[in-house]
């Protein structure tokens, strides 16, 4: 197994003026809809970038410090499309990472894979709060290693130390 799930949490807004807000501002105006079973919540702030570096020596090319977001692919849930279609499901690719089947059963959920280093502004809007990152390559020595990943949010910067074990 070689993926690690990060969750973003913060205010859950269901109504109100602030709902309404954002609902203008994502250009989500037919909102009232039937209501599907399943997590349906959507981070207000897109990811504008999202890095990941290593504490330890990776491999040959990827020593201590190095950015290893070439080697990483990132899945998230997407339901911009969706709004963004008057809610037509634009896409049905079935969501096949283990850590996100609680999104196979919503309507509208799009599952998104692309390199770490490809995420942005522009292709993070109105995503699932769950990312999913998966090792491409495995180092070259099995053992725990240590991970610097920074997101950057719309004005702030997160940062955490990640440990893994490579089996």
């Amino acid at each position: 197994n070689s993926e690690i799930k990060l969750t973003f949490k913060g205010k859950i807004i269901t109504s109100g003026k602030t709902f309404d807000e954002l609902s203008k501002y994502y250009n989500d105006l037919t909102y009232n809809r039937y209501v599907v079973n399943g997590p349906r919540i959507a981070v207000n702030d897109s990811v504008c970038k999202m890095t990941i570096k290593t504490v330890d020596d990776f491999d040959a090319s990827h020593l201590a410090g190095s950015d290893i977001s070439d080697l990483v692919e990132c899945q998230y849930v997407s339901y911009y499309d969706y709004i963004h279609n008057d809610y037509k499901i634009v896409n049905t690719k079935a969501l096949q990472t283990q850590g996100l089947n609680v999104y196979s059963y919503i309507e509208g959920a799009e599952i998104k894979n692309m390199n770490l280093a490809d995420i942005c502004y522009d292709n993070t809007k109105l995503i699932a709060p769950e990312f999913m990152l998966k090792f491409k390559k495995v180092p070259e020595k099995k053992g725990e290693y240590h991970f610097d990943l920074t997101v950057i949010l719309n004005g702030e910067k997160l940062t955490k130390t990640i440990d893994f074990v490579f089996k």
